[in-house]
């Protein structure tokens, strides 16, 4: 079982003025006491006859987080309840109490019982059930812009250059609804795999069969460790220090708003100017590396790969652009005088002053191990393949 965070301290800190803020500590356990009562108090639960308890995961993309778990104090859950003039009965639990919801879910009106009743003695007379009224429609949701998302309609025309495929390395190309030219490989190697709605086809660009997996090499592996980034600067602390060269989270932040302000002044409204970083990722800013992971596709040894992806995320090569070109007019930005500023449209370009900046990098010792480590565990997952 994970350990018991309940009693952890949590400081809270409130502005009174510029020259007072008050301090206030409590446990998690009070937190999520206080949280539990206030859900309470309109409804007929009584949070005297519970118990609560924080656990923290222990892996996954929320590691380090807590689950709230509660339980049934004594008996008296077990007796009936009148609130608001309504009597409510209580049904003991099936299985672990993890959310307000499925505490709510224990307590039963008089009228639903009776509901329950009712239809299973229809049932048993052969008597139509009564009708239970429905639900309102919910909202459908918004069709996505994108429209060459939809890929039914190119179904046939995948299919029909698949069977006619004879070229030597097994690929075709289509384009897509948007424009975009795809290159596809049928390889047999690809069978159980599927894209664009069509079994037996992947993308040629990340094609793992004893063809092109040399030539994919380095996009996959690059693509793996900057996944790897995506999770870890979200909460893991070590990594930001280790491998992003900045004591914390927030200084990290902090370095990204500041480099974004001093690039982007000028190009999008000033507003933009004020956000906070978490302001400017729901905006639709990505980070990216100023002296791309492309540029080490040739490297060889596996210390060499692992010096040279240890100094691409460091801090000082990472910055907030615009998504693409479609974020880039909504902000205003031309999309032709500043493509080196649209993630989607750099297409590799690397300018002089970056790969200076770059050379200059020194990552860390625990940086390049851990680095080493992520290229190791890599290739211990490539598939051997029979050529």
């Amino acid at each position: 079982m994970a350990p018991n965070v309940t009693d952890r301290l949590s400081a809270k800190f409130q502005y009174v003025n510029p020259f007072q803020v008050q301090v206030m500590l409590s446990t998690l356990g009070d937190i999520a006491r206080l949280s539990f009562e206030k859900n309470c108090k309109d409804t007929c639960i009584n949070p005297d006859n519970f118990d609560l308890y924080l656990e923290e995961r222990q892996g996954g993309n929320r590691k380090g987080g807590t689950d709230t778990y509660f339980s049934i104090k004594s008996d008296r859950c077990l007796r009936d309840v009148v609130f608001g003039g309504e009597r409510f009965h209580f049904t003991p639990p099936s299985g672990r109490l993890r959310s307000f919801p499925k505490v709510s879910k224990l307590y039963r009106s008089t009228e639903q019982i009776v509901d329950e009743c009712m239809d299973d003695l229809l049932g048993e007379f052969g008597k139509p059930m009564a009708q239970k009224a429905q639900k309102a429609q919910k909202a459908q949701k918004a069709q996505k812009v994108v429209e060459f998302c939809k890929f039914d309609e190119m179904t046939e025309e995948i299919e029909y250059k698949m069977s006619n495929c004879h070229h030597p390395n097994w690929t075709f190309s289509i384009c897509d609804k948007g424009g975009h030219q795809r290159t596809l490989c049928c390889h047999p190697y690809n069978e159980d795999r599927k894209a664009y709605g069509v079994y037996g086809v992947t993308q040629r660009s990340n094609c793992m069969c004893p063809l092109h997996c040399d030539d994919t090499f380095w996009r996959r592996l690059s693509s793996y460790a900057l996944t790897d980034r995506t999770f870890k600067i979200k909460g893991d602390h070590l990594y930001v220090k280790d491998i992003v060269g900045l004591p914390s989270i927030y200084e990290y932040h902090r370095n990204l708003e500041d480099r974004f302000r001093k690039t982007f002044s000028d190009l999008v409204d000033s507003s933009y100017m004020e956000k906070s970083y978490l302001e400017l990722e729901r905006e639709g800013m990505v980070i990216d590396e100023i002296y791309p992971r492309c540029e080490g596709r040739d490297l060889k040894t596996h210390y060499e790969i692992a010096y040279f992806l240890a100094k691409v995320f460091h801090h000082k090569n990472t910055q907030l652009l615009i998504r693409d070109n479609n974020h880039a007019r909504k902000l205003g930005v031309d999309t032709n005088r500043y493509k080196i500023l649209i993630n989607g449209s750099k297409g590799g370009a690397v300018e002089e002053l970056a790969k200076e900046d770059f050379r200059l990098i020194v990552p860390s010792d625990n940086a390049i191990s851990y680095m080493l480590d992520l290229v190791n565990t890599f290739l211990e997952k490539e598939p051997k393949l029979e050529f």
